[in-house]
């Protein structure tokens, strides 16, 4: 399933948010982050795909109030922690309630460089 999404976020699908760290300090521009939150396939995702040979992408969300979704892969958790190594792409897929969801969190994103 993420393999769809994932083409579905590289082709620019309805509704897909993108986020550059070109401006992020240190500047990542080979970094792109995608957020899908309100697929009419019922499942929601955020996809992080890493172009670099020599940074790596990490990321922590940690919801105080996640209803209506679940994290796929881990149902019960109301938290995420995702790395990206350099030439990689990684995706959390979310799936949503028939009766609408709501949320609210917290998030950090780390970029570091990384020794070849």
């Amino acid at each position: 399933m993420s393999k769809a999404f994932i083409s579905k976020a590289q082709k620019g699908g309805d509704g897909i948010e993108v986020h550059d760290y070109k401006k992020h300090d240190p500047p990542a521009p080979l970094i792109t982050k995608y957020v899908c939150g309100d697929a009419p396939e019922g499942y929601n995702f955020t996809i992080v795909e890493n172009k670099s040979t020599d940074q790596k992408f990490k990321e922590t969300m940690e919801y105080s109030t996640l209803d209506g979704l679940k994290i796929l892969g881990d149902e019960e958790s109301k938290k995420y922690n995702l790395t990206v190594e350099p030439n990689d792409t990684k995706c959390i897929i979310f799936e949503a309630g028939f009766d609408g969801f709501g949320t609210q969190g917290r998030s950090g994103t780390q970029i570091t460089s990384v020794k070849n």
